[in-house]
């Protein structure tokens, strides 16, 4: 699958993952397989931002919606949050 095409204008992709907020470094690090916020980075990207990214919850709400509905802080794998705003803005 290609890159996403929402990569360039992702602040997850291009803020977020310089872990520069702690709340989304502690909930980073309780994700299952994920040991350094290095590896955290690598893992969202290689599997959300390079591959499966229609897998991704932020992706799934800036389809629908746009960016303006995606939270800073709406993780790639928080896809039953996602569900929740796509419901509230339906």
């Amino acid at each position: 699958m290609a890159d996403c095409p929402f990569y360039a204008d992702c602040p997850l992709a291009n803020e977020l993952l310089l872990a520069d907020d702690i709340e989304l470094v502690k909930e980073y690090l309780n994700t299952p397989g994920v040991l350094t916020i290095d590896g955290l980075s690598e893992s969202y990207r290689e599997k959300y931002c390079n591959n499966y990214y229609t897998e991704c919850a932020r992706y799934q709400v800036v389809e629908e919606l746009g960016f303006e509905y995606s939270p800073n802080n709406l993780l790639p794998h928080q896809e039953n949050r996602a569900e929740l705003i796509l419901d509230d803005n339906s």
